[in-house]
């Protein structure tokens, strides 16, 4: 007789079930450990792929910034100088203007040492008035030609410095 035979039949079915169930747990379990490495390279690798990416966008921004803070730099530049040369402008104005009213009281001087000098005589005097009243309109018409001019001067020296300083910015933005 036979070992085999001894065992019943319903035993050898659940023998040859658990050993295939354990042959199938035992090679699945292996297929899983494959997937699960796999899986875990592809996550890696992903997240290296999207730290790369992450820092390439990072130095992207930092060059925007720089150049960013550049211009703001040149700009504030040209503000800085713009302002300067107008206020150079100003004082050339201011300079100016003190230089014609010192003109103005060496002529009033001259006019007044001119008027104490007329002689006695009654035409010569008329004569003397009249041309001390031409003078002082021809004077006062000068002077406010003059103001007028220092006016229209100013206000060209400040467009011209504007404009100049509009084109510097325009350049530093491009």
């Amino acid at each position: 007789m036979k070992l085999l035979s001894l065992v019943p039949s319903w035993w050898r079915i659940a023998l040859a079930a658990g050993l295939l169930l354990v042959a199938y747990v035992t090679g699945v379990g292996h297929g899983t450990n494959k997937v699960t490495a796999t899986l875990e390279r592809e996550r890696a690798a992903w997240a290296d792929e999207r730290s790369s990416a992450l820092k390439a966008s990072l130095r992207q921004a930092e060059l925007y910034l720089q150049q960013l803070q550049d211009q703001t730099d040149q700009l504030a530049k040209v503000q800085t100088d713009g302002q300067a040369q107008l206020a150079a402008a100003l004082a050339d104005r201011a300079a100016a203007d003190r230089r014609a009213a010192s003109l103005r009281a060496t002529a009033d001087h001259a006019l007044d040492s001119l008027r104490r000098g007329t002689p006695e005589a009654p035409a010569t005097a008329a004569e003397c008035a009249a041309a001390d009243r031409t003078a002082r309109v021809f004077a006062e018409l000068f002077a406010g030609a003059d103001a007028f001019a220092g006016v229209v001067a100013a206000a060209a020296d400040a467009a011209r410095i504007a404009g100049t300083a509009c084109v510097r910015a325009d350049e530093v933005t491009r």
